[in-house]
């Protein structure tokens, strides 16, 4: 069964409840490896050559505070999938939220970046409790090359 909580927000006055749910973990993967191509693209310290849980705990460790070295337009995407974790939650029924209907019912923009958090802190939260596995899988990255338009493979 995948994680969810609910929380209730003060947006303005109006209390608000939602529903968080956890990516299904094919979808969290293609998230996090998303999130850390990008992030090596910036030059970020991402770790090479441990395996991924050295660079999955790097991404939970500094990860939501790393988006924010990202360009905006590369990092919308990563942003709206969270937002997409979350429900409104009125009476018996839920809605997703999205930015397409957001802003029918939000009216403070703290409570949309609370929701990303949130959504964030749910799927990484079992990275920082786990320890590290005996056999680490070996996933490779293309980075590109200092001073050429060639991209070089690193192995994670």
């Amino acid at each position: 069964m995948r994680k969810e909580k609910t929380l209730v927000i003060d947006d303005r006055g109006n209390k608000l409840t939602f529903k968080i749910q956890e990516m299904p973990a094919t979808r969290l993967m293609d998230w996090i490896a998303k999130a850390l191509l990008l992030l090596a693209q910036t030059g970020a310290d991402v770790p090479t050559g441990a395996g991924l849980d050295a660079a999955v705990k790097y991404f939970a460790d500094n990860g939501f505070k790393a988006l924010g070295t990202l360009d905006y337009d590369k990092a919308k995407p990563l942003m709206e999938e969270l937002l997409g974790c979350c429900y409104r939650q009125t009476g018996n029924a839920e809605e997703r939220v999205t930015l397409a209907t957001a802003d029918a019912y939000i009216e403070d923009v703290a409570t949309l970046f609370r929701l990303e958090m949130e959504a964030f802190a749910l799927h990484f939260d079992f990275f920082q409790r786990a320890a590290p596995s005996d056999t680490p899988a070996q996933v490779s990255i293309a980075r590109p090359r200092r001073g050429s338009g060639a991209s070089q493979t690193t192995p994670m």
